[in-house]
């Protein structure tokens, strides 16, 4: 969605699985996770991994950016 000098926002839509095969297949394309202390080497308090939108059963839910994500991306 987004290059950086130092990041790439990418956007995953999984149709199953979770959190950990979205790191897994992001570090094995040699995008790892900001934040990852298992996959990633960018240090920061959290993993910048984010589910803006989820639907469960025909039911959608979304929410904001976490503002530190925000700050992060400038």
């Amino acid at each position: 969605i987004k290059k950086e000098k130092n990041y790439t926002l990418v956007l995953a839509k999984p149709k199953t699985g979770r959190q950990h095969q979205i790191r897994v297949h992001a570090s094995f394309c040699n995008i790892p996770l900001v934040g990852d202390k298992l996959y990633g080497d960018y240090p920061f308090k959290r993993q910048l991994l984010h589910a803006h939108k989820i639907t469960i059963d025909g039911q959608s839910f979304t929410a904001e950016i976490p503002q530190d994500f925000l700050d992060f991306m400038g």
